[in-house]
């Protein structure tokens, strides 16, 4: 993986740039496109930012296949949910 530097301003709309651009190759709703799972490094302020995106094939209640998209955060190798990372960067 290689990990892009930044600054902490611009890592919330980096994360919501990778997820649209991961939403984008599973296709619209009812779309059963398939895309490789991405794991995306960015450095900001001596921290590392690793963004996993994955996805789940289900089924609706009356059987319409979707995908539903994963976004896991790890801050310096520990996970870390999107709303306390928000905090963090406030308080850095």
């Amino acid at each position: 993986m290689i990990f892009h530097s930044t600054s902490k301003n611009q890592i919330l709309g980096l994360i919501q740039a990778a997820k649209d651009n991961y939403r984008e190759k599973l296709g619209s709703k009812g779309a059963t496109r398939h895309a490789d799972p991405e794991a995306l490094g960015y450095c900001f302020d001596d921290h590392r930012l690793i963004i996993e995106l994955t996805y789940m094939s289900m089924d609706s209640p009356i059987g319409f296949p979707y995908h539903r998209m994963v976004c896991k955060l790890r801050l310096d190798d520990a996970p870390i949910s999107l709303k306390q990372l928000k905090n963090d960067l406030n308080e850095l």
